[in-house]
């Protein structure tokens, strides 16, 4: 079972009804890192109950 989250990234770059979703495994710990498959931006998850999740800014 995975829950899920709309991904930052997509929600402040694209229109709110083509915003990615992130499937959160049921599993998760805070501190993972999941990847968006829409964009491909890697999310840190904070807190599972309830979800947070955080957009790790890449390294230029």
């Amino acid at each position: 079972m995975t829950r899920t989250v709309k991904c930052p990234d997509c929600q402040a770059n694209e229109p709110e009804d083509t915003v990615g979703c992130i499937n959160i495994p049921i599993d998760a710990e805070p501190g993972e890192i999941i990847e968006c498959p829409e964009c491909g931006a890697e999310v840190e998850i904070l807190s599972t109950n309830p979800i947070v999740v955080n957009l790790l800014e890449e390294e230029k």
